[in-house]
């Protein structure tokens, strides 16, 4: 009996000890709403811009063209290096050579076949010097058979090279075109049509409104033991522009989200933890540099109170 009291005396004080075992809820006050996903898209290549596709404000998707730098080289390029595959496609496909070379070896070894057998037949049937003629032949056709054979492996060689050719020139033609790398809103065109830009030249900023981060700060002891995954819930502040006026408690002004991240790091001033929370956005209703107040929701169950060893 007393060792079962001594056990839920420890696990008790551990309990109320540590303020995640207690299973309480965190309030971060002064969090700030900022983007999650944001992309400045350079230029690639030096070159005359020859169309902006987008304006600010336009709803972007993953791929889709922002701006374009001439290509009419890179595209002339292109056409050289398809021309050449198609050739070398050709002659990769064009085995009449050793087709030829292949009928000419048959024909030589027949005669020189013939020879031989008559020559063992009738000794005088047919000179040494006709007989190392067909040899002769032999030996050519079969050369001239391996040559057809390397001449249709260089073929295919070219045929490869080639086709490396046009994958090159294709980059060069893709790198020409400024392409969105997220899915969001441009928020900003520092480029015009006719402007000369150099690799590295920012020419559209896009950034992604679907999903949002929280950011704040936590205490070292509140981050003791907390991990990603937690429930959170974002209270908007009230409007700066009008600070009496405070936010309704609805769908407008309260999100469900979830903890993404707890730094592994105290800040060595002031001991905080910076911790994070994603939030969806495809509604719109969030935008980055909001103010709020986040709550880190309870964890989903209490440990369960070990069992004690069995009455000796």
């Amino acid at each position: 009996m007393m060792r079962h009291f001594t056990c839920l005396a420890f696990f008790c004080s551990a309990l109320f000890a540590n303020p995640l075992l207690a299973d309480e809820s965190i309030e971060v006050t002064g969090v700030v709403i900022a983007l999650a996903e944001q992309a400045e898209v350079p230029a690639a290549e030096s070159g005359v811009l020859v169309s902006i596709d987008v304006t600010e404000g336009d709803l972007v998707q993953a791929g889709q063209t922002l701006a374009r730098i001439d290509d009419a080289d890179a595209r002339l390029a292109l056409q050289r290096a398809e021309i050449e595959r198609d050739m070398a496609q050709r002659q990769a496909d064009n085995t009449v050579a050793f087709r030829l070379a292949q009928k000419s070896l048959e024909l030589a070894e027949n005669e020189l076949a013939r020879g031989t057998k008559s020559r063992e037949l009738f000794a005088k049937a047919i000179t040494d010097e006709e007989l190392s003629r067909r040899k002769l032949a032999v030996d050519r056709a079969r050369l001239e058979r391996e040559q057809a054979q390397h001449d249709q492996t260089l073929a295919a060689d070219r045929l490869r090279f080639s086709q490396n050719e046009i994958a090159a020139a294709r980059n060069l033609v893709a790198r020409r075109q400024l392409v969105a790398p997220i899915a969001g809103v441009v928020v900003a065109v520092h480029r015009r049509r006719g402007e000369w830009v150099r690799p590295g030249d920012t020419v559209v900023r896009v950034v992604g409104l679907d999903h949002l981060r929280a950011e704040g700060f936590i205490s070292a002891r509140q981050a003791q033991g907390l991990s990603a995954g937690r429930n959170v819930t974002l209270q908007l502040a009230a409007d700066p522009v009008r600070p009496n006026e405070k936010p309704a408690d609805d769908e407008t002004s309260r999100f469900a989200g979830t903890l993404r991240f707890v730094s592994p790091e105290v800040h060595p001033v002031d001991g905080t933890v910076r911790v994070w929370a994603e939030f969806d956005n495809r509604k719109r209703r969030l935008r980055p540099g909001q103010r709020a107040t986040l709550t880190i929701e309870r964890a989903s169950s209490i440990p369960a109170i070990p069992k004690s060893a069995p009455h000796e």
